[in-house]
């Protein structure tokens, strides 16, 4: 008599596998946007001088 196969967990779900490709696909694409946009990216682009010192607007003097 032989031995039956050996019990084995059941792999991963298909939803999960198909999920790390997505996440690693969408990953890739906003790395490769960043490098291609030269590093023009950052919180400092929405400001008024393009995020660059010395180039603001002073702040709003109030009457006290």
């Amino acid at each position: 008599m032989t031995d039956p196969a050996p019990l084995r967990p059941p792999g991963r779900p298909k939803w999960v596998k198909v999920s790390v490709v997505v996440a690693i696909v969408v990953l890739a694409l906003v790395v490769v946007i960043a490098i291609v946009s030269g590093g023009e990216h950052g919180p400092g682009r929405h400001a008024p001088g393009g995020g660059k010192p010395g180039n603001h607007t002073p702040p709003v003097e109030l009457g006290q």
